[in-house]
C-alpha cells in the first residue's frame, strides 16, 4: 500500500510535467509550485502512511490528524 502510494503521487509528477506546455502563466506556476514541493509530499504521505491508523486503532487515527493539524496549521 504505501509503495502504491508513493508510485501515484509520482505519476502524478511525471504527469503534470507532461502537460506543463501549452498552459498558461498560472498554470505553469502551479506546476512548478507541485515540482518543487514533491519530495517534500512524498515525505508527508510517507509519514502518515507508516502509522497503524486502521478505523478500530484510535490513538493512530489520532496521529494522523495530528500530522494533518500541523500541516494546516502551517499552512495557515
Amino acid at each position: 500500500m504505501k509503495y502504491l502510494l508513493s508510485l501515484l503521487a509520482l505519476s502524478v509528477f511525471q504527469i503534470s510535467i507532461a502537460v506543463a506546455q501549452g498552459l498558461s502563466k498560472t498554470e505553469k506556476k502551479v506546476v512548478d509550485h507541485i515540482q518543487s514541493t514533491t519530495s517534500e509530499a512524498i515525505d508527508l504521505l510517507k509519514e502518515s502512511a507508516n502509522i497503524n491508523s486502521g478505523s478500530l486503532n484510535i490513538d493512530g487515527v489520532k496521529k494522523v490528524g495530528a500530522i494533518y493539524a500541523r500541516e494546516l496549521e502551517k499552512a495557515g
